[in-house]
């Protein structure tokens, strides 16, 4: 049976499932909304959700929140630190969901990205979180999946009561009309907008129709990456790979990266070639990392133009060709791509498929540095150390060291720079 798509998508952690049927408890009995459970579905401790998503269950939670019309997560946890849900209220923002975060302890308050409820007071959470779907939805009666409101006027006022006060409303509203219509005729115009005055037939085949003039909101349902994917669409077939990157299932993500480079999408050309390089989700290849680099980087893909004139200077893939590497360095470093910059000034500095030309190695490694690439402010500092290419200047190549000096740096820039500090201390 197709799931109502105006219902309330709960999803808890184990600690939390009484927390979490408690709650869908009052809003079936008392709001009269349908609730449905992703029962210990949701992975909010051990490895970031990453066992969950290996599970293949991503696809089921993805497409659950782009059928709810408001998703509500129920946990003690530090929500945020899970890439798994990073990922779902990502898709569920995207896709104009309610999105909700109700913590029984830790964060108090109320957020309004995600909207955080914790409270002392139970009945005033609940009557938050329902507040807050109503406002979304736009709703103000008590029933939102009945999306046709197939119930009349008189069976919302069902009993007794609700027959009495309308037949009085009735009387009241059809003797008015009665009036104001005696006297329009009197003075001899025609209430504006009618050609006509009402009479009660004319009021009661109106409120036949009252239910029509109650807004419905049905949120219109919007494809995933997923399903675009599967339908051939190439760039969700890229997008669907990223997230798959996220959560590093490389080998799902070579698959969707494979068939969008297939089809020509030149950004998954350039990643599946990286995941034939690092050997990440298929075994390592080089010719096969050379070969789709190069078809990204005639599309003009600036990273896939840097790897390949790396593939060319160490010969992986490819014959051994240093001017071959220059030459695909310079595109990207005409870019202005930082690592493309950074190479290029080192085939400079050592004269390698160029000739040695120290001031345009400086050139190059300064456009870089500039760009906070640590390898070329290395670089430059030493430059600067020696008067290679540029004029001696121990305060430059101290500057510059500090801007490379970082746990990702090369021991050469902490030693070369500890050596100049001594050095301007002894001078003092």
């Amino acid at each position: 049976m197709e799931r109502d798509k105006r219902d309330i998508y709960i999803c808890y952690d184990q600690a939390n499932a009484a927390e979490a049927a408690r709650l869908a408890t009052h809003f079936e009995n008392t709001e009269g909304w349908s609730c449905w459970y992703a029962d210990r579905d949701l992975p909010l401790g051990s490895n970031n959700g990453h066992d969950y998503i290996e599970k293949g269950n991503i696809d089921a939670m993805l497409k659950a929140v782009e059928n709810c019309s408001a998703f509500l997560v129920v946990s003690s946890a530090n929500i945020m630190t899970s890439s798994c849900m990073q990922v779902v209220l990502s898709h569920a923002m995207a896709h104009d969901k309610v999105r909700l975060v109700y913590k029984p302890s830790g964060i108090s308050g109320y957020d309004a990205y995600l909207g955080y409820y914790n409270d002392p007071n139970w009945e005033q959470v609940v009557n938050a979180l329902c507040m807050r779907i109503r406002r979304v939805l736009h709703i103000s009666n008590r029933s939102i999946n009945k999306p046709d409101y197939e119930d009349t006027l008189i069976a919302h006022f069902a009993g007794y009561r609700g027959v009495l006060f309308l037949a009085i409303l009735l009387i009241g509203v059809t003797g008015a009309v009665i009036v104001f219509g005696s006297l329009t005729q009197e003075q001899g115009f025609l209430a504006s907008g009618f050609t006509r005055p009402i009479d009660s037939a004319t009021l009661i085949d109106s409120a036949a129709h009252i239910d029509s003039l109650i807004p419905v909101v049905t949120p219109v349902p919007t494809p995933s990456p997923a399903d675009l994917a599967r339908e051939g669409d190439v760039d969700a077939m890229y997008q669907y790979a990223q997230i798959h990157m996220v959560f590093y299932l490389f080998d799902s993500a070579a698959y969707w990266f494979r068939k969008a480079a297939t089809e020509g999408h030149a950004n998954a050309q350039a990643q599946l070639a990286m995941l034939y390089a690092r050997g990440h989700g298929l075994r390592r290849d080089y010719e096969q990392a050379a070969y789709w680099f190069r078809l990204s980087a005639d599309q003009g893909t600036i990273e896939a133009m840097t790897n390949l004139g790396w593939m060319y200077e160490y010969g992986n893939g490819v014959e051994l060709d240093v001017v071959q590497a220059v030459y695909w360095y310079q595109k990207a470093a005409d870019l202005d791509d930082a690592h493309g910059q950074n190479n290029l000034g080192v085939m400079y500095a050592n004269g390698h498929g160029v000739e040695r030309n120290y001031e345009m190695a400086a050139y190059w490694f300064r456009r870089a540095a500039i760009q906070n690439d640590i390898w070329a402010a290395g670089h430059l500092g030493m430059m600067y150390e020696f008067g290679a290419g540029v004029a001696q200047d121990y305060r430059q190549a101290i500057y510059w060291y500090q801007k490379a000096d970082s746990p990702d740096a090369q021991d050469w820039v902490a030693e070369r720079l500890e050596r100049l500090l001594e050095l301007a201390e002894s001078n003092i």
